[in-house]
C-alpha cells in the first residue's frame, strides 16, 4: 500500500505508515506515564505536594507570522498545576496554561534536579535542572506539532524552606530550529503538603 502525494498547496504531506505507528506508540507511552504520574500525585507520600501557578513568558522576538497575519506572542500565560516530589532530586508535574499562541496547553513532566547541583544558603536554595515530558496545544500554531508533543525545558528553581519557590525556564528553540524563538518562562509554586 502506497501513500498518495498531497496536491500542491493543500498544506501538510500525508504521514507515512511508520510515522502513524510511532505516534500510536508515543501516545500509548505518554498515557502510561500520565497514569503513573497521576497515581504518584494522588498519593504524594514520597515528598512534598506543590500548587504551581504558571505566569509569564518572554520571547526573543515580539511577533510571529501565521495564516497571512503578523501576530504578537502572548506573554501572560496563566494556568495552574500540581507537582509531587518523588525524592530530593525528582518531581512529577501536571497542569495547564494559556500558551504563547493563546491556546490552552496541558502538560505532564518529570523535573530532574541533581542534588550535586543544588546550592543551599541558610533558608534559601537554588536548583538547576531539566523538565522532560509531553505537552498539548501547539498543533494548530506555527509550531505545527502533533496533538501531543514531546517537551523539554531547562530550568532554575529558587526557593525558601518556608514553602514557596519560583522557577525560571528556558526553551532554547534556536538550537533546534533555524530562526527559532527562544523563550523564558516563570512559574510560582506554593507547598500545600510537606
Amino acid at each position: 500500500m502506497t501513500s498518495e502525494p498531497t496536491p500542491v498547496g493543500t498544506g501538510r504531506r500525508r504521514p507515512l505508515p511508520y510515522m502513524m505507528q510511532f505516534r500510536s506508540r508515543l501516545l500509548f507511552a505518554l498515557g502510561m506515564v500520565a497514569g503513573w504520574a497521576g497515581s504518584v500525585i494522588c498519593r504524594a507520600d514520597q515528598g512534598d505536594l506543590w500548587l504551581d501557578v504558571n505566569g509569564l513568558s518572554w520571547h526573543t522576538q515580539r511577533t510571529y507570522f501565521w495564516q497571512g497575519q503578523t501576530r504578537t506572542y502572548n506573554q501572560t500565560n496563566f494556568g495552574l498545576g500540581v507537582g509531587a516530589g518523588l525524592n530530593d532530586w525528582s518531581e512529577v508535574k501536571a497542569g495547564w496554561f494559556n500558551n504563547s499562541y493563546r491556546k490552552t496547553s496541558v502538560y505532564a513532566t518529570v523535573n530532574l534536579t541533581p542534588t550535586w547541583l543544588k546550592y543551599r544558603n541558610g533558608d534559601w536554595y537554588v536548583a538547576p535542572g531539566v523538565a522532560l515530558g509531553a505537552i498539548t496545544g501547539y498543533h494548530d500554531t506555527p509550531e505545527q506539532t502533533d496533538t501531543v508533543a514531546p517537551f523539554g525545558l531547562l530550568n532554575v528553581t529558587v526557593g525558601h524552606v518556608k514553602g514557596w519557590r519560583f522557577t525560571l525556564g528556558y526553551l532554547p528553540s534556536t538550537l533546534l530550529v533555524k530562526n527559532g524563538v527562544n523563550v523564558v518562562t516563570l512559574q510560582f509554586s506554593f507547598r500545600i503538603k510537606p
